[in-house]
């Protein structure tokens, strides 16, 4: 798809509304999200809305010697604690079961949580005798600075944003956003 060209003899065209978008909808069934999406749309005065989840693509898996990128499948079967301090604690959880990982034991901390000291302490009591720790890569930007000792490897999920519906829409939007020239 190419953006429309510019000319002078016509007006530039009106930058188009913003395609609304449903995220998290991992979270739901997709007759569920497809039912709320025409709901906003409709409510907004638009033709569709996109509806976007997050999806594991792969894993950093952190030892004490080294990093290295896995599959989600390295997950599969294993004892794994999963710990997170986000704001949508089952997205990451059902997530790590879809991954195929056997939770021991979730920690669940409100989101923005440092992780403090009994906090860390927590989590590798939890992980001993366990395959993994899997944490969110938000809490690991709080973790790795601090060198723990960690007893088992850590599996950090890589994220992207998968569009179940609506990217056409959204891509087309954006061209003509940005072929628009500036006023």
């Amino acid at each position: 798809m190419s953006p429309p060209a510019a000319s002078a003899n016509r007006p530039p065209a009106s930058p188009a509304p913003p395609t609304p978008r449903l995220t998290h909808a991992e979270s739901i069934a997709t007759d569920r999200a497809q039912s709320l999406a025409a709901q906003v749309a409709a409510a907004a005065g638009l033709t569709e809305c996109a509806i976007t989840a997050h999806e594991w693509t792969g894993l950093t898996v952190h030892t004490a010697d080294h990093d290295r990128p896995e599959p989600v499948s390295f997950l599969a079967g294993k004892r794994a604690v999963a710990a997170c301090a986000i704001g949508r604690p089952d997205a990451f959880l059902a997530a790590c079961a879809r991954a195929g990982a056997r939770t021991a034991e979730s920690i669940i901390l409100r989101d923005h949580d440092p992780f403090s000291q009994a906090t860390v302490a927590r989590i590798q009591h939890a992980a001993a005798g366990t395959d993994a720790i899997v944490l969110t890569a938000k809490d690991w930007t709080k973790l790795a600075p601090r060198n723990i000792n960690w007893p088992v490897p850590v599996c950090i999920p890589t994220l992207d944003l998968h569009f179940r519906t609506g990217w056409d829409h959204l891509a087309a939007d954006l061209l003509t956003v940005a072929a628009t020239p500036p006023e």
